[in-house]
């Protein structure tokens, strides 16, 4: 792995841990139990992390810092975004070339979705209708449904995509 490639999967981590903190209305993102920018997560706040050498999702309460659960998912999860209301985490699984989809609630994989080649980044449109993934590999973005939980569209977006912010 590049210096390039580890800042960017530890940027990853940071926003991911952000979008869950800051919450629903936010520009960065949300999850189930969230706190306003610059206030203190809730005291049910979940922080979700993507374990890239376990192959697993870990769930860390934020009041307490503890690991509260961990989700199997597919090889090499690498980026972790969660839906506006907090109901489903996407995880991109760069080794796989899937998206694993996890109910919060249950804490359960519901879906694999085959996307591009390594999957990189992930995020979810602000109104919950698409999940968008960049793919390194293959140097597009495929577009998820998450009413259908199928690729709806591939975008050629030139080489190796990243999401930066």
């Amino acid at each position: 792995m590049t210096r390039n490639q580890d800042m960017g999967r530890r940027a990853a981590v940071v926003l991911c841990v952000t979008a869950v903190l800051m919450g629903p209305g936010s520009p960065a993102g949300a999850s189930a139990g969230t706190a306003a920018a610059g206030q203190s997560p809730r005291a049910d706040a979940l922080v979700y992390i993507a374990d890239l050498h376990s192959d697993t999702v870990s769930v860390v309460d934020a009041g307490s810092g503890t690991v509260v659960g961990s989700v199997p998912v597919g090889d090499g999860p690498d980026s972790v975004a969660v839906s506006p209301d907090g109901s489903r985490v996407y995880v991109t699984n760069s080794a796989a070339d899937t998206v694993s989809v996890i109910d919060a609630r249950t804490r359960k994989v519901i879906d694999t979705v085959a996307v591009g080649d390594e999957p990189s980044r992930v995020t979810v449109s602000p109104d919950a209708r698409n999940v968008y993934v960049a793919n390194v590999g293959s140097d597009d973005v495929s577009v998820i449904s998450t009413r259908t939980g199928a690729v709806t569209d591939t975008i050629r977006v030139g080489r190796a995509p990243w999401v930066w912010r």
